[in-house]
């Protein structure tokens, strides 16, 4: 039963790091490479533009996650 609450987490949270990590790279990124947001002159300016895929890729993951953590909720309950 607990092994089953922890994997409706790991959903979570692997949802949420899959959603934001092109943003979060090309923002570390420019903490150490000049000009990092410029699409023009870094290859790493490109990497936000990812977000608009795998946004709704990590939403639907995370929304999986809390779904699994509700039925194991509803379960325990009972």
């Amino acid at each position: 039963m607990q092994n089953r609450k922890v994997r409706g987490l790991y959903v979570v949270l692997g949802g949420i790091i899959f959603a934001i990590l092109p943003l979060s790279v090309a923002l570390i990124a420019s903490i150490f490479v000049k000009d990092a947001m410029n699409e023009g002159s870094s290859s790493f300016g490109v990497l936000p533009w990812s977000t608009f895929i795998t946004a709704p890729i990590g939403a639907v993951a995370v929304l999986i996650g809390l779904i699994i953590g509700f039925v194991n909720l509803v379960k325990r309950k009972s």
